[in-house]
């Protein structure tokens, strides 16, 4: 059994090759392919983002990658003019979320005013010795 989150390799079908970018590439759409492609998917996303952790939104993104795709695919291969213009509206949208998923995994760095912010420099500090010279001459200077 495969777990969810880790790549599934499936034995190459005789005659048609596994693109290695795209991975598996349905040509009919059952329900068991469903699976096997949104595995597939989730586990390549998931492997993308570092140490596998996903914040919620990250997850959800995948989701709505996984299911546009899909119905681009699916759109694609039905054919016909509807068929093109939907495959079209959902690659749209599907490279729209891949592009926000790709902004989600950057690093965020502090802008370079707060990376290189120093401190000014503050008065000198005294040493304990100094410093109870100062309370012996207020007090003598008090009474």
């Amino acid at each position: 059994m495969v777990k969810p989150y880790e790549v599934a390799h499936y034995p190459r079908v005789p005659g048609r090759p596994r693109s290695r970018l795209t991975g598996i590439n349905p040509r009919n759409f059952s329900k068991t392919l469903w699976w096997r492609f949104s595995r597939d998917r989730r586990a390549r996303y998931v492997a993308r983002c570092p140490e596998g952790e996903l914040t919620d939104v990250q997850a959800a993104l995948i989701e709505n990658i996984i299911f546009l795709e899909w119905a681009a695919l699916r759109a694609d291969a039905e054919g016909g003019l509807i068929g093109f213009k939907e495959g079209r509206e959902h690659r749209r949208l599907f490279q729209r979320l891949v592009y926000e998923f790709e902004s989600s995994l950057k690093v965020r760095r502090a802008p370079a005013s707060l990376r290189q912010a120093k401190a000014r420099p503050g008065p000198e500090q005294l040493t304990l010795e100094q410093h109870l010279q100062l309370l012996q001459q207020r007090q003598g200077s008090v009474r």
